[in-house]
């Protein structure tokens, strides 16, 4: 039977799983749209090259078509290369597989959650280590969020994680996080801590 305190590190673990994924989802978002911005580009510049080039033939403009050509095929290596030094592909892939490994923890904690009376201290032993191991490899990839942002994604998940609650408190500081939401010094919500507002 788990005692008390470790059901509340395990729904923390939970809800900190849900922050995770969010936070992947939006580096996934944005790794795509860079990755489909520069696909566009190096689809789309040769076609919009074409009636210029066709057009200067034969022309004294045909020099300048080609020189400005030749800088806009530059570019695009540069951006094609750009794209695999920062390894945008591999970075994705990551994301993806944190992920699914996040939300398999989300599920492995509902399942505990579920069996609190038969849960063995085994068990929650390999739960607990999967969730610091986890946190550990989310942390090295979810860098570069404003402690302004991850505290909105926090907010975020407690809604999804109480869907249709009318008001969730943070779990940290008490504060209320979806209608009477105040901002203040909460490190987790960024919300007022309760004994604060008081």
């Amino acid at each position: 039977m788990l005692a008390e305190n470790d059901v509340g590190k395990i729904q923390q673990y939970k809800l900190d799983a849900l922050c995770a994924i969010l936070l992947h989802e939006k580096w996934l978002d944005q790794l795509t749209v860079r990755s489909k911005f520069l696909d566009f580009l190096t689809i789309a510049v040769p076609i919009l090259y074409v009636v210029p080039r066709f057009a200067a033939k034969g022309t004294e403009a045909h020099m300048w078509v080609e020189l400005v050509w030749e800088v806009i095929a530059a570019l695009l290596l540069a951006l094609a290369v750009w794209k695999v030094a920062m390894s945008w592909d591999e970075r994705a892939k990551k994301h993806f597989h944190l992920m699914r490994r996040n939300q398999a923890l989300r599920t492995e904690a509902d399942q505990l959650l579920s069996n609190v009376k038969r849960v063995s201290l085994d068990r929650l032993i390999v739960f607990l280590e999967k969730a610091r191991e986890l946190e550990v490899d989310d942390s090295e990839m979810l860098t570069g969020f404003s402690k302004t942002e991850e505290q909105r994604i926090y907010r975020e998940a407690l809604r999804q994680d109480n869907p249709g609650a009318k008001e969730v408190l943070c779990p940290h500081c008490q504060s209320p996080t979806i209608v009477h939401f105040k901002s203040g010094s909460c490190p987790r919500c960024g919300g007022t801590p309760v004994s604060a507002s008081k």
